[in-house]
């Protein structure tokens, strides 16, 4: 058997911070790059933690106008136009050639796999795409449809509270709820109003995971979405069963997967 020749070495660093990707630390020389999408009413700090978990891999996260330091802008409407500004930050932000991996969930997960098609169109393909709180089926857009812009504030932090992604004490504090509700609201109009064209197909694995109890999970039919594999991970808990249990071995899993073979650029 002809010995497999040894992959080139790439440098996967991160160029200087762009207002629409945030990174908490600098990785030497990582061997993948991952961009998470936070789901609605999530800003990028809820990753932070994962730096540290993922030590050898370049972790960043989107960043949504509307929320923390972007408080003063106006929430995105129009989640293709959101996926379009996100595509084009990564192209700025990451070293051509290396490695790029997608981790989205909930309303992350639609925002993954339309960054995912701007970014095979710009010619900075994607390795393998996550979508976490999502599960493999038919895609029916009217099922669950909760337009939010008709619920009282009440209501809407109810909600969060209910999905279990957020502190009850912190939902309880009238300053927070002040700050969160505008684009709690935004983000869901944006996930509900968005119509998922069944193509451009991807061409990258995709891993969805979904927890048990998960009442809540985005469905999409993600083995369509992709000429890729697909492979779905049933986990335990609810919607946000990775508050407690962040998936980092499947994260881990999947980067090392794909670089056991022979990806061709």
């Amino acid at each position: 058997m002809p010995r497999r020749a040894p992959r080139p070495t790439r440098t996967a660093e991160v160029r200087p911070p762009h207002p629409w990707l945030q990174t908490w630390s600098q990785v030497e020389r990582p061997v993948a790059n991952l961009v998470c999408l936070p789901h609605a009413g999530g800003s990028p700090g809820f990753y932070r933690p994962w730096v540290e978990l993922l030590p050898d891999i370049q972790v960043l996260a989107a960043h949504y106008p509307g929320r923390a330091e972007r408080s003063h802008e106006r929430p995105e409407t129009s989640l293709p136009r959101l996926a379009r500004r996100v595509a084009t930050a990564i192209e700025d932000a990451i070293v051509p050639g290396s490695r790029l991996f997608l981790f989205g969930h909930s309303l992350g997960a639609p925002v993954a796999l339309e960054t995912a098609r701007v970014l095979d169109a710009l010619g900075v393909p994607v390795d393998g795409l996550i979508a976490s709180g999502s599960r493999p089926g038919a895609h029916d857009p009217s099922e669950r449809r909760v337009w939010v812009s008709d619920q009282t504030d009440e209501e809407v932090l109810a909600g969060l509270w209910e999905m279990g992604g957020t502190d009850r004490d912190l939902l309880a504090d009238p300053d927070f709820a002040a700050l969160v509700t505008p684009y709690v609201k935004a983000d869901s109009l944006l996930y509900h109003s968005y119509v998922m064209e069944p193509t451009p197909r991807l061409r990258c694995p995709i891993v969805t995971i979904a927890g048990l109890d998960d009442e809540h999970a985005d469905v999409r039919p993600w083995d369509e979405l992709t000429a890729g594999p697909h492979t779905h991970v049933p986990i335990a808990g609810g919607h946000f069963y990775l508050v407690d249990r962040p998936p980092i071995d499947l994260v881990t899993d999947l980067v090392h997967r794909v670089d056991d073979r022979e990806v061709t650029r």
